[in-house]
């Protein structure tokens, strides 16, 4: 590339004339309104102090803007830097400038701060990579969009750091292909939203994906001004999104993933299988209204993560298929006016679809769920019109009305839900309710070697059905720790339920029979005539007389010698 010195004495229309050169200015230059045509492939070069004014630049392969800011742009395979500190674009259009580099450089570089200056740039070309090195794009009179991106080719935006009073920072909005392809990756940004309401559906966003394909957000930071500002990431029928390592605080919503239906299917089939594979690593959200909403998407992954005091931490609806493993995730002290989501963890279904439109193939493992709130605090609300669901190896505290509430609104039959090793810590009176609706099928629901552990558990339920029809479950090994023990007598392991069940519930009792009596009873633990009583240690010489729904009544066959034995009462109905 050939250089070209031009000092303040010479005029700039009659120099600028080489294409493919790099142009060195020196002093101030008054345009006296002329539209400059900068040939294709030149570079402008400043030295400190140079100040262009009272015209207008038409640029094609690099652009400038402001003062104390510089853009460098690849030019024919090589990156030059433009300096331009002391630069003056009075009576230029910055956005159509800005607009002219993006839309023909591979590579653009900026440095500095660039203030209302990203309004709706378009990048649609394919491999085009945007990198701030820090620099500042501000907006805070545009109602739009600062980006927009254009194309399912790759496109990358890094290193920079986003502050919008409204509008998008980034939105992308590109035609789905059936070809799975890298489209995008947004990485170690900062996004700052200072909208502050009021609350609105929809709400403005700071990343929206619209029929986007593959894509990463990594290492991004997004904060915003309460409950009444931004969406974080806002997603609609898009296939495939890895959001890593990213942060998010003080917004409406950290993520919210919508599958909307598409016109093509009638209401009582799936939402579209454009609304997929959404994968949340390693995020912490602290203080949004929802941490992550998503609704009617195919395949969503929540891993290693910390969501805390966020009003509704994780809202599940419709969903066909997650893993949800190895979080944190807390309430808010305090629950908002008029909220529908009381609980930690909610899964409902979409009540206006058909049965298509069902929570399916939800695992919720290995995860601490804490409620903050004293009033409203469910750890998980979850609907059991579901299939081949999973609540296994939790950890809850400190929820207030239910740890696990199960609930029924279109009484469809529930298949395969399996509460299994669950632990429950100063928790509410019922662990694990049941709606009062009546359900179908068989063996709908497991509740298997749960732990309770707390101070004062009297009069707690680990579970409890708010209906005698509820229908068949099977239920066993679960266990109460606590420091109250009742009844006093034997080695007892108390358990509690209500309605029908499919498996025994037993209490083990070491007792004593002395040697000058040859009956003896005890309290029926059970209250069940038609309990099984099973004898260890001598069990010829002991026997069982009788049965009654209060009494269980022994005889010994001979007053020689007291006799220690074990009673095991097993609970029998419906097996």
């Amino acid at each position: 590339m050939n250089k070209i010195r031009i000092t303040q004495d010479q005029k700039l229309s009659l120099k600028l004339t080489s294409a493919d050169t790099l142009y060195e200015l020196s002093g101030t230059f008054d345009l006296a309104g002329e539209v400059l045509e900068i040939p294709s492939g030149c570079v402008l070069k400043f030295d400190e102090g140079t100040r262009i004014a009272n015209g207008t630049l038409s640029l094609n392969n690099t652009v400038f803007e402001g003062a104390q800011h510089s853009i460098a742009a690849l030019v024919n395979g090589t990156q030059e830097e433009l300096d331009t500190d002391a630069f003056d674009l009075t009576g230029s259009d910055k956005v159509a400038i800005m607009q002219s580099i993006v839309s023909t450089a591979r590579i653009i570089q900026l440095h500095g701060r660039f203030k209302n200056v990203f309004d709706n740039i378009k990048i649609g070309y394919k491999e085009t990579t945007l990198v701030g090195n820090g620099a500042i794009i501000e907006n805070t009179a545009i109602t739009t969009q600062a980006i927009t991106i254009t194309s399912d080719d790759f496109i990358k935006i890094s290193d920079l750091e986003f502050y919008v009073s409204s509008g998008y920072a980034i939105y992308k909005n590109a035609n789905l292909t059936t070809e799975t392809k890298l489209s995008f990756i947004i990485d170690k940004c900062r996004f700052v939203s200072t909208y502050n309401g009021p609350e609105s559906n929809p709400y403005p966003a700071i990343i929206q994906l619209l029929g986007s394909r593959e894509g990463n957000i990594t290492n991004c930071f997004f904060q915003g001004e309460g409950f009444g500002s931004s969406i974080g990431i806002d997603r609609t029928l898009v296939v495939n999104t890895n959001v890593i390592g990213c942060m998010f605080s003080n917004l409406s919503y950290g993520i919210r993933a919508i599958g909307a239906s598409s016109t093509s299917l009638n209401p009582i089939e799936d939402y579209s299988v454009y609304a997929c594979g959404l994968n949340v690593q390693s995020a912490v959200m602290l203080g949004c209204k929802y941490g992550i909403y998503i609704e009617g998407n195919d395949s969503f992954f929540l891993n290693n993560s910390m969501i805390d005091f966020c009003a509704a931490p994780l809202v599940l609806i419709s969903q066909d298929g997650a893993n949800i493993t190895n979080n944190y995730f807390s309430t808010s002290q305090t629950l908002l006016n008029n909220f529908d989501y009381h609980a930690t963890i909610t899964a409902k279904n979409n009540t206006s679809a058909g049965i298509a439109n069902r929570n399916q193939r939800i695992i919720i493992s290995n995860n601490t769920i804490y409620g903050h709130r004293t009033i409203n605090n469910y750890g998980i609300d979850m609907d059991v019109e579901s299939k081949d669901c999973i609540i296994q190896g939790n950890t809850f505290n400190s929820c207030i009305g239910f740890s696990i509430h199960l609930f029924n609104v279109n009484n469809w039959s529930t298949e395969k839900l399996v509460i299994d090793n669950n632990r429950f810590y100063f928790s509410s009176n019922v662990l694990i309710g049941i709606g009062d609706n009546t359900y179908t099928g068989s063996e709908q629901i497991l509740i298997s070697n749960n732990c309770a552990y707390a101070a004062n558990l009297s009069g707690c339920k680990l579970v409890k059905a708010g209906s005698q029809t509820f229908g068949t479950y099977i239920y066993h090994n679960n266990r109460f720790r606590t420091s109250v023990s009742a009844p006093t007598s034997g080695d007892n392991e108390p358990q509690f339920f209500w309605g029908k069940q499919k498996s025994t519930t037993r209490f083990r009792f070491n007792l004593s029979f002395p040697a000058s009596s040859t009956e003896m009873n005890i309290t029926n633990p059970l209250s069940d005539a038609n309990a099984v009583v099973y004898i260890g240690n001598n069990k010829v010489a002991i026997c069982v007389k009788s049965i009654s729904a209060s009494k269980i009544y022994f005889t010994k066959s001979s007053t020689n010698a007291a006799i220690s034995f074990t009673a095991i009462i097993e609970h029998m109905n419906n097996i």
